[in-house]
């Protein structure tokens, strides 16, 4: 009797023991870990998760092409005959009607000097008749020597001297490349679907591959009036012109375009990949008291990166960065008109 008593006291004895055990290993072991669980959890969403704030939006249409002077010309001298003497060197700046190089042009220099003297003594003796016929001489002789004599049409810069002193030349043959740099411009390539948004005055940004840290402000100056092929592809040619100028620039740089298509100052957006569409019908998902929410948006602006929002949040909200994309999103989706069973499709 007494060891009965003695065995079933033994076996609840070791039965509050194992009680005790379980609810101590709940307390101290479980709990912690399922506190550190929703802790995870909850440092995940804000990750994922993005203020929504109020910033310009700007649309560009992106292009490349290359630099150009205002002005390009190749002189040519008007006659042949042996360079006598190259005036000027390349990347000097020269002046309206400065000579740049001359022939050997002691016939001409001669054959001037000689109209010039009948014509003098002409005027002073002979009939009207044979004053204008010295006259016209001179004034051929006068071409002839002005035709050894190369010089510059307008203000510019000397880039290329294609001869030297004592080359024979012909009226085909490059002598000076000349451009003119008070202004540039660059000249881009833009793809027939995206031509439509581009219009005269906008403006646009550039940079260029031999300095890749400086941004020059430009505005559309010019798009020209047909398309031609490019690769598979066709293509408007837009010229662009610099608003700031820089003595380091160079005609021929590679340069890179982001012409400013449309903006919006001071728009409420989110990141393109909050939003979500259903139907026709936008939607983001907005974190409200620890839960999700979807909720749908009007859609404004949008670029690759960024959205306007135009109604449906507020300055201030959290939203998450990528719609739909985890678990929770999903599951909270169902509770969505017309979609019992998530978002369909995406």
């Amino acid at each position: 009797m007494n060891r009965a008593v003695k065995l079933w006291g033994g076996i609840a004895l070791l039965g509050v023991v194992v009680v005790l055990g379980v609810y101590g290993y709940q307390r101290f072991f479980a709990a912690p870990a399922q506190s550190s669980g929703a802790r995870s959890t909850d440092r995940a969403r804000d990750s994922n998760t993005v203020t929504v704030t109020k910033k310009d939006i700007v649309r560009t249409v992106a292009a490349f092409g290359e630099l150009l002077p205002k002005e390009e010309i190749v002189l040519r001298f008007k006659t042949g005959g042996i360079v006598h003497e190259i005036l000027v060197h390349e990347g000097e700046r020269v002046h309206k009607d400065q000579v740049l190089a001359r022939l050997s042009n002691a016939q001409q220099e001669l054959k001037l000097l000689q109209a010039k003297n009948a014509y003098e003594a002409a005027k002073i003796s002979a009939p009207p008749s044979e004053v204008q016929l010295r006259e016209l001489e001179y004034k051929i002789a006068q071409e002839e020597y002005e035709y050894t004599l190369l010089k510059a049409p307008w203000d510019g810069e000397v880039m290329v001297l294609h001869v030297q002193q004592g080359d024979s030349v012909t009226t085909t043959t490059d002598i000076v490349t000349l451009l003119n740099r008070d202004e540039m411009f660059v000249t881009v390539d833009i793809d027939e679907v995206d031509i439509r948004e581009i219009a005269l005055g906008q403006r646009a940004r550039v940079t260029f591959e031999a300095y890749p840290d400086l941004k020059f402000p430009a505005e559309v100056s010019s798009i020209d009036y047909r398309a031609v092929a490019k690769g598979s592809t066709k293509a408007v040619s837009v010229t662009l012109k610099l608003l700031q100028n820089d003595p380091r620039l160079k005609p021929g740089f590679s340069a890179k375009a982001e012409i400013v298509v449309a903006e919006v100052k001071d728009a409420l957006q989110v990141p393109l990949s909050a939003i979500r569409t259903v139907g026709g019908k936008s939607f983001v998902a907005v974190v409200r008291g620890g839960a999700i929410e979807q909720v749908e948006v009007q859609v404004g602006l949008t670029t690759t990166e960024v959205a306007q929002i135009l109604s449906g949040l507020h300055e201030g909200d959290r939203v998450l960065a990528v719609n739909a994309t985890t678990r929770q999103s999903q599951t909270q989706q169902r509770n969505l008109p017309g979609a019992p069973f998530g978002f369909p499709g995406r």
